[in-house]
């Protein structure tokens, strides 16, 4: 190879001892290696290489076939890059599904949709031309002599629905396990349109119309008629949700539907129904004294704390031997909260969090006031053959949606034959993770900090002033207790005394959200004789003769006109509805206090703990006995 440079640098050791010899010679004797600097040493420059000597080095005879590449990354993170992810049925699966729910909640009919409401199929899509369900498989002719056997009988189908709609968990699976399953329900169950999917008035089976006298009708196909079984629900359709004044018209329309039929009436199913109020209940129910089956499902004003009066309303006038004939099937209203995320994909200013029983935080802890109503209605429910409990009832799938920890145990604890109060009061404050429901930890002085009154006060039970029920002292303000330990017991400090659970009824009865306040004087307007009066509980007939003798249309076009302004503000950032969009309150962090205090609700948002804390664990400051105390 020709030489490609005149000057061919020494090797670095060689440098390294041509400069000790220039330091040496430049501080004498005395030199050590800290001396000088070698920022002053500079190295003699590089000669340059004189361009006309430099040559190329010829390339080597070789094959290209014999250059290999280089080696793959072996390690895993080299790799990352590499890899190629494989979707699973599960994830592709998941990932059509995401794509079918773009635009949730609609408002409207999309034509994708396979049901508009509970057990009604879409047949409003392409402006009601679509005539069959839109099935992505093909139907399954049952073979089964068992069931094809059973259900060919008439008598035998009704028997065996009034036995699955007990509950409407098992009523929609088992609708839900073959389209043969689809036809039978068809051909058994009287579906009522609340909103008007195809008429302009809702649908009742032509039951609002009179029976008898020169109004009723004479044509077979417009009479009324009832089926064992009747499903009560707003359906979708392509125009929108219902007003408040068709909503309030066809609540009208119904009441009159059930008073024509009321004696027909075996099984009742009443779903998301805005303006239903107990108070109407109490109207409708006692008059069908054939009833034996209602269900009340997620509808608005039909908060926990009612199942009070659903328990009275259905005892009440039924006939001798027959007080206990209704099972209930409840499922309290459940506060979402807002979409969580925005159109951007971001976090919603407008969402606090889903408190669940409540829409707004309340100051107050939901979970001990939950179970304070439960440990009071349980032994009514069962005086009543009621279950309440079951994993298939809807107010144990309420009891389950998330807010509540520790149910099935708390459940046990309350229906033991032989209660331990202490076990009671641990799990029914299980969320509180000084001791997370265990009852030993909730009993150990020593180990809860903060807590100089001890665990007897909560074990106690107090005289509640509202629900003249005695409870234990969990389920009282720990306020209201230290006051009444600092004043001895004194009778006015016992006259105070009201459970979280009657404060959790108060609090629900006022709620404003969703305009429910609004609508509740409307039905007040409707049922309420007045000031100085009272509700209007026995005459049927009177409360719908008051109906159009009050005007109450015209407070439900008013309310619709105020919902109207509300949605056409002059700076459109104010612009919301606060039916479909109501947002919650926020808790600002000044509120929090500088130490960290903070009176906040629990949410559903957090998962049930279920591994048990140790002294290192950390846990949030809300949730602290210390400081956070309700």
């Amino acid at each position: 190879m020709a030489r490609s440079l005149e000057f061919q640098q020494p090797p670095f050791d060689a440098q390294l001892q041509e400069i000790e010899d220039i330091r040496r010679a430049r501080y004498g004797p005395s030199y050590t290696r800290h001396t000088a600097d070698l920022v002053d040493i500079k190295p003699d420059p590089l000669p340059e290489p004189v361009l006309a000597d430099i040559k190329p080095d010829a390339l080597p005879k070789s094959d290209v076939a014999d250059i290999k590449p280089d080696p793959l990354p072996t390690s895993d993170w080299d790799f990352a890059d590499f890899r190629t992810i494989v979707k699973t049925p599960e994830l592709l699966a998941k990932e059509a599904v995401d794509k079918e729910l773009e635009g949730w909640p609609w408002k409207e009919c999309p034509q994708k949709l396979l049901t508009l409401g509970p057990f009604a199929f879409n047949y409003a899509a392409d402006g009601g031309a679509n005539t069959s369900p839109r099935f992505k498989l093909p139907q399954a002719f049952q073979t089964s002599p068992l069931l094809t056997k059973l259900f060919g009988n008439d008598v035998v189908a009704r028997t065996l629905l009034q036995m699955i709609f007990q509950n409407h968990s098992s009523a929609w699976k088992f609708w839900s396990t073959c389209q043969e399953m689809t036809h039978i329900y068809d051909s058994q169950v009287h579906l009522w349109d609340m909103t008007g999917t195809f008429e302009d008035a809702g649908y009742f089976h032509n039951c609002e119309k009179p029976r008898y006298g020169p109004g009723a009708p004479t044509d077979p196909w417009d009479q009324g008629s009832v089926s064992p079984i009747i499903v009560i629900a707003p359906f979708r359709r392509p125009s929108g949700p219902a007003s408040y004044f068709e909503q309030v018209r066809n609540v009208h329309r119904m009441s009159l539907a059930m008073s024509n039929f009321a004696e027909n009436m075996q099984n009742l199913q009443i779903h998301r129904i805005s303006f239903l109020t107990p108070q109407l209940l109490g109207l409708l129910i006692p008059k069908m004294t054939n009833l034996k089956v209602l269900g009340i499902y997620q509808c608005q004003l039909m908060h926990v704390a009612e199942i009070f009066r659903l328990l009275d309303i259905i005892k009440t006038d039924r006939p001798l031997g027959r007080e206990n004939q209704i099972s209930l099937d409840f499922f309290p209203m459940w506060h979402q909260g807002p979409v969580p995320v925005d159109d951007k994909g971001d976090r919603s200013i407008f969402f606090a969090g889903t408190y669940g029983v409540t829409w707004d935080n309340s100051d107050m802890d939901h979970c001990l006031a939950i179970w304070a109503i439960v440990m009071r209605a349980l032994p009514l429910a069962r005086a009543q053959n009621i279950d309440l409990v079951s994993k298939g009832t809807a107010f144990r799938q309420w009891l389950d949606k998330g807010l509540l920890w520790k149910v099935e145990k708390t459940l046990q604890a309350m229906l033991d034959p032989k209660p331990d109060v202490r076990v009671i009061a641990a799990l029914a404050d299980a969320r509180n993770s000084d001791h997370g429901g265990n009852w030993r930890t909730f009993t150990s002085n020593s180990r809860i900090g903060c807590r100089p009154e001890g665990y007897e006060p909560y074990v106690r039970t107090y005289r509640c002033n509202t629900c003249r029920v005695e409870n234990l002292g969990i389920f009282y303000k720990w306020h209201d207790l230290l006051e009444l330990q600092a004043f001895n017991g004194n009778n006015t400090r016992l006259a105070n005394l009201t459970c979280y659970g009657c404060k959790l009824m108060i609090i629900c009865r006022h709620e404003k959200d969703h305009y429910k306040a609004a609508k509740r004087r409307l039905m007040k307007a409707w049922l309420h004789s007045g000031p100085g009066g009272e509700w209007n509980t026995t005459d049927l007939n009177k409360a719908l003769y008051d109906f159009n003798a009050r005007d109450i249309m015209t407070k439900a076009d008013s309310m619709d006109n105020r919902r109207i302004e509300s949605m056409n503000h002059t700076n459109p950032a104010h612009n919301y509805d606060a039916e479909y969009e109501c947002r919650q309150k926020l808790i600002p962090w000044e509120q929090y206090g500088k130490h960290g205090y903070c009176r906040r609700s629990p949410t559903a948002d957090i998962p049930e703990r279920t591994a048990p804390l140790d002294e290192w664990s950390r846990h949030s400051m809300d949730n602290r006995n210390a400081h956070c105390r309700w």
